[in-house]
């Protein structure tokens, strides 16, 4: 593209970025991670953008069986647990042998709501099939291929998540404990680490080193008293109600108005700086 227009074949992107001033608009909320000190004013972060208000005709086909699993465990006195893939490539015996070995083994009384639809690929043994289907008619796992999670998320009490930007938000935002496990592939390490520098949940763990560990943070985790639920309930990455859309389109607005180039959101107190952000830019 550059050779089209004439220009040398070869640029460091990043410094130019610099040197130019070129805006660029990063869609996050500012308090996610530590702004480089040598990102200057032309570099802005603003907020998370959701969609709001669209719902699956998948997820509103399990909304009743959600709603009776949810009202139960409440009523039952116990805690609830997200826990999703997404469309990540894990086993589904793999997502089964954690949620039996938090259930059977975590010390608070515990329901286990898993969202999402996992291949089979022939791992799954009767014993463990035996022992999800007896854990589901106890009423303390489901499985459902999908769900609204603007509106299930708030009422729970933990999650476990992929590290896709939507569902580690989504989660964060709600101010509960958080831990990313699964493949960690690109920027489920960036927000695995943000759980993790945050105070909300342990470092991002692959999965299959994850089934080893489960119990241990689905045990802190639950704890009212914990550091991850203390650390959780301060959180400030922006309003769960927000789309995000009025102080992206303010700020792209002040861009193209020839304002000067100033953030939308007011800039958080210093935050350490996560580690490894910039390869994560890619």
């Amino acid at each position: 593209m550059r050779a089209a227009h004439g220009l040398p074949a070869i640029v460091d992107t990043w410094p130019t970025i610099f040197t130019q001033r070129v805006p660029v608009v990063i869609p996050m909320h500012p308090s996610t991670f530590t702004k480089p000190h040598d990102w200057g004013e032309s570099i802005a972060l603003t907020n998370f953008i959701f969609l709001r208000g669209l719902q699956s005709s998948r997820a509103s086909a399990e909304q009743p069986r959600l709603e009776s699993f949810v009202t139960s465990a409440k009523q039952a006195g116990r805690k609830l647990l997200l826990f999703t893939f997404s469309s990540m490539p894990i086993s589904r015996a793999a997502m089964l042998r954690i949620v039996q070995r938090m259930l059977e083994h975590c010390q608070w009384p515990l329901a286990v709501l898993y969202v999402g639809s996992l291949p089979d690929e022939g791992g799954v043994d009767a014993s463990l099939e035996a022992a999800a289907a007896a854990l589901k008619e106890d009423g303390r796992f489901l499985e459902v291929a999908d769900a609204d999670f603007g509106s299930l998320f708030p009422r729970m009490d933990a999650f476990i998540v992929h590290g896709g930007l939507g569902t580690t938000v989504e989660a964060l935002r709600n101010k509960k404990p958080t831990t990313v496990t699964g493949v960690l592939l690109f920027d489920q390490r960036f927000w695995g680490a943000v759980c993790a520098d945050k105070g909300v949940g342990p470092p991002p763990t692959l999965v299959h080193h994850f089934e080893a560990s489960c119990i241990e943070f689905a045990n802190h985790a639950l704890d009212p008293a914990s550091e991850y639920a203390r650390v959780a309930a301060s959180l400030e990455l922006g309003d769960a109600h927000d789309d995000g859309v009025d102080a992206n389109v303010a700020h792209f607005e002040q861009l193209l108005s020839g304002g000067t180039l100033k953030p939308v959101v007011t800039k958080p107190p210093p935050l350490p700086m996560i580690k490894g952000f910039r390869g994560c830019l890619g």
